[in-house]
């Protein structure tokens, strides 16, 4: 009989003997621990007082709460059992490590400043500052290229524009120039310039070479006048 009181005893004890820590949550809720909690990325892993698994998002965790609620433990951080067994990593590793993180590191965390995520193996290099100049170029490397101007602020997209027509213009200024001299010479000799091709009067085509000269010229003032229009210096379109 007396056995089966000092069992009954245990089981009702043995809850409050496993809930060696308490972790407080911000909305209040308070978890009873068999220890401290670990940290592994943003979560909070620990096993509670019926010996299972569980784990919260560290932003929940009331830092200066659970602290206070476990003041007569001792201060210093838990730390993940160390395996000496494991193999040491190969040279060249660069996989992240899980890292334990103290008191401190969390509330550090929660209050939004910046701690490292790395173990010491593998935070060899500190992070650039927030703000910092950005390094400049390494001699040899080419400056980046200026945007080029729209193709109508360049001199030669006028000129491209105006040398047909204006080409054009002069080979019918020749045409002209050489008519009219038949047709002066056939005046002055009296007989017909155009032998080659009857019936073709040298007047009808004097005609349509002025007209067509002049229709050239036209175009010719209104891209000017186009030039003119958009500010561009007016050497370019002459």
């Amino acid at each position: 009989m007396r056995r089966i009181i000092f069992s009954l005893v245990a089981i009702l004890l043995l809850p409050g003997l496993l809930a060696a820590y308490t972790i407080v949550l911000k909305n209040g809720q308070r978890i009873e621990a068999q220890g401290r909690y670990v940290i592994e990325g943003n979560v909070a892993k620990f096993t509670d007082a019926g010996g299972r698994q569980r784990q919260v998002p560290l932003a929940e965790v009331d830092v200066a709460a659970t602290e206070r609620a476990n003041s007569s433990a001792p201060a210093a951080p838990a730390a993940a059992p160390a395996r000496t067994s494991a193999a040491a990593p190969p040279a060249g590793d660069t996989r992240r490590k899980t890292k334990v993180w103290s008191n401190d590191e969390i509330e550090l965390l929660v209050r939004g400043q910046r701690t490292s995520v790395l173990s010491e193996a593998s935070a060899g290099a500190a992070p650039a500052e927030e703000g910092a100049p950005a390094e400049p170029a390494a001699e040899g490397e080419a400056a980046p290229a200026e945007p080029l101007p729209p193709k109508e602020q360049t001199p030669e997209y006028w000129q491209e524009r105006l040398k047909p027509l204006r080409e054009e213009q002069a080979k019918i200024d020749q045409e002209l120039q050489a008519s009219r001299s038949n047709q002066n010479r056939a005046a002055s000799n009296a007989i017909s310039i155009n032998t080659d091709a009857p019936g073709i009067d040298v007047r009808d085509t004097i005609a349509r070479l002025e007209q067509r000269r002049a229709d050239l010229q036209r175009q010719i003032e209104d891209v000017q006048a186009e030039a003119r229009r958009m500010g561009v210096p007016p050497g370019w379109a002459r």
